[in-house]
């Protein structure tokens, strides 16, 4: 027998979606699994063929909607963090991570015929 290939530690994902001549700031970003998995759920809703737009491409359109619609976010993130304020949640973004964990249990649900 020959010898066992050696396996190689996957390095993390990295992805890129931007305007190359006309971007100037670039960001590397870390995402927790949950925010991957939600993240797959909106490329599959706004994409008619998903597989071919990176995540990376739909991360970058979701800024951009927030960004031209903040008018329209910033009272909802205002609200988010007086309650977080309220509830005694330490950051924003622990509560965030508890709506995307139950938005994604809620549309598995409805996808896999609420079993």
């Amino acid at each position: 027998m020959g010898a066992k290939k050696k396996l190689r530690p996957r390095g993390k994902a990295v992805e890129y979606s931007g305007r190359w001549v006309e971007s100037n700031q670039w960001f590397r970003i870390g995402l927790s699994k949950r925010e991957v998995a939600m993240l797959k759920t909106v490329r599959a809703e706004i994409f008619s063929d998903p597989r071919t737009k990176t995540l990376a491409e739909t991360m970058r359109l979701l800024l951009q909607g927030a960004l031209v619609h903040f008018d329209v976010l910033h009272p909802a993130l205002l609200r988010d963090a007086d309650y977080c304020g309220k509830e005694g949640f330490g950051f924003l973004d622990s509560y965030f991570q508890g709506l995307i964990k139950r938005a994604l249990e809620s549309h598995n649900a409805v996808k896999g015929g609420g079993r």
